[in-house]
Protein backbone atom coordinates (compact mmCIF):
# COMPACT_ATOMS: atom_id res chain seq x y z
CA UNK A 1 0.00 0.00 0.00
CA UNK A 2 1.22 3.51 -0.98
CA UNK A 3 1.33 6.40 2.03
CA UNK A 4 0.89 9.84 0.73
CA UNK A 5 2.09 12.59 2.97
CA UNK A 6 -0.32 15.32 2.52
CA UNK A 7 1.57 18.92 3.26
CA UNK A 8 -0.96 20.77 5.48
CA UNK A 9 -0.90 24.13 6.38
CA UNK A 10 -0.50 23.17 10.02
CA UNK A 11 2.64 20.88 9.07
CA UNK A 12 4.26 23.99 7.14
CA UNK A 13 4.34 25.91 9.93
CA UNK A 14 5.44 23.40 12.22
CA UNK A 15 8.51 23.13 9.87
CA UNK A 16 9.14 27.08 9.73
CA UNK A 17 8.81 27.28 13.56
CA UNK A 18 11.26 25.02 13.68
CA UNK A 19 14.00 26.93 11.57
CA UNK A 20 12.95 29.73 13.70
CA UNK A 21 14.01 27.74 16.73
CA UNK A 22 16.88 26.96 15.45
CA UNK A 23 17.79 30.55 14.15
CA UNK A 24 17.33 31.61 17.88
CA UNK A 25 19.70 29.13 19.11
CA UNK A 26 22.07 29.98 17.04
CA UNK A 27 21.88 33.62 17.10
CA UNK A 28 19.75 34.62 20.08
CA UNK A 29 20.29 38.30 19.68
CA UNK A 30 18.75 38.56 15.87
CA UNK A 31 15.37 39.31 17.33
CA UNK A 32 13.99 42.23 17.74
CA UNK A 33 13.83 44.33 21.09
CA UNK A 34 10.89 46.39 20.27
CA UNK A 35 8.33 45.15 22.60
CA UNK A 36 11.05 44.68 25.36
CA UNK A 37 10.55 48.46 25.09
CA UNK A 38 6.34 48.55 24.61
CA UNK A 39 6.13 46.35 27.33
CA UNK A 40 8.92 46.91 30.10
CA UNK A 41 10.42 42.90 30.03
CA UNK A 42 13.83 43.75 29.69
CA UNK A 43 15.28 41.36 27.04
CA UNK A 44 12.24 40.10 25.91
CA UNK A 45 12.81 39.66 21.77
CA UNK A 46 10.79 38.58 18.97
CA UNK A 47 11.53 37.15 15.34
CA UNK A 48 8.61 36.70 13.12
CA UNK A 49 8.44 33.60 10.77
CA UNK A 50 8.83 34.04 7.30
CA UNK A 51 6.15 32.91 5.60
CA UNK A 52 3.33 33.27 8.50
CA UNK A 53 2.07 36.00 10.31
CA UNK A 54 3.41 34.68 13.97
CA UNK A 55 5.96 36.04 16.09
CA UNK A 56 7.91 33.98 18.78
CA UNK A 57 8.58 36.26 21.73
CA UNK A 58 11.72 34.76 23.78
CA UNK A 59 14.04 35.25 26.69
CA UNK A 60 17.79 34.50 26.18
CA UNK A 61 19.05 33.10 29.64
CA UNK A 62 22.43 32.42 30.58
CA UNK A 63 21.99 28.54 29.50
CA UNK A 64 18.94 28.36 27.58
CA UNK A 65 16.63 30.35 26.07
CA UNK A 66 12.69 31.02 27.50
CA UNK A 67 10.21 31.03 24.34
CA UNK A 68 7.33 32.88 26.27
CA UNK A 69 4.46 33.24 23.60
CA UNK A 70 3.81 32.56 19.88
CA UNK A 71 1.35 35.14 18.53
CA UNK A 72 -0.34 36.26 15.91
CA UNK A 73 0.88 38.98 14.16
CA UNK A 74 -2.46 40.82 14.18
CA UNK A 75 -2.88 40.63 17.73
CA UNK A 76 -3.07 43.69 20.30
CA UNK A 77 0.45 42.31 21.34
CA UNK A 78 1.56 44.63 24.15
CA UNK A 79 -1.68 44.31 25.57
CA UNK A 80 -1.33 40.35 25.42
CA UNK A 81 2.18 40.02 26.82
CA UNK A 82 0.61 42.65 29.72
CA UNK A 83 -2.08 40.59 30.64
CA UNK A 84 -2.56 37.14 29.07
CA UNK A 85 -5.91 36.29 29.83
CA UNK A 86 -7.12 39.33 27.96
Amino acid sequence: MHVKLVRTWHWVVFEDLQKAYKLIASHPASGSLRYSFEVGLPGLRSLQLKRHPYLIFYIEQADHIDVWRVLHAKMDIPAWLQNPGS
